[in-house]
C-alpha cells in the first residue's frame, strides 16, 4: 500500500459506447462570448444509460469534414463518458433527401452580421 492507493489495483478502460440515430435538424447555439456552434438535434437514443436527443458538431469545418448532412443516420458517442458527440457518418445508408448545411450569415439571436476572423475556425456574431 502506497498512501493514497493500493500498489494491487488497476484502472481498466473500456471502449466508448456507440450507438446510431437519425439526425433530424442542425441548430444553431450561441455562447457567452459569441461564438456560433452547430448543435444536431438527433432521434432520442439511449447512449452509456442516458437518453441523448442533442450533440455538438463543434464547427463548420468539422461538419464538412465529416460530409454531415440533415437527415443522415449518424454514429454517436459519449465523449469521456459525458458529453454526446457526433462520431461518423453512414454515407452508404443515404437515399438522396439529406440536406447540406450552410452556416447562417446572420446572428440567429440578434441578427447582425457574423464575423470568421483570419486563421480561426470560430464564427462569431458581430456584436459580441
Amino acid at each position: 500500500m502506497t498512501a493514497k492507493s493500493p500498489r494491487w489495483a488497476m484502472a481498466f478502460k473500456y471502449e466508448a459506447e456507440r450507438v446510431e440515430t437519425k439526425l433530424l435538424d442542425i441548430l444553431i447555439q450561441v455562447g457567452r462570448t459569441g461564438t456560433l456552434t452547430p448543435v444536431a438535434a438527433l432521434e432520442p437514443v439511449v447512449v452509456s444509460g442516458s437518453t441523448v436527443a442533442r450533440a455538438t458538431l463543434h464547427n463548420e469545418d468539422e461538419i464538412a469534414r465529416k460530409d454531415i448532412r440533415i437527415g443522415d443516420t449518424v454514429v454517436i458517442e459519449k465523449a469521456g463518458e459525458v458529453i454526446p458527440a457526433v462520431v461518423s457518418v453512414r454515407t452508404e445508408l443515404r437515399d438522396g433527401s439529406e440536406k447540406k448545411f450552410m452556416m447562417p450569415s446572420r446572428c440567429p439571436v440578434c441578427g447582425s452580421k457574423v464575423v470568421k476572423e483570419e486563421g480561426q475556425v470560430a464564427i462569431r456574431c458581430g456584436t459580441a
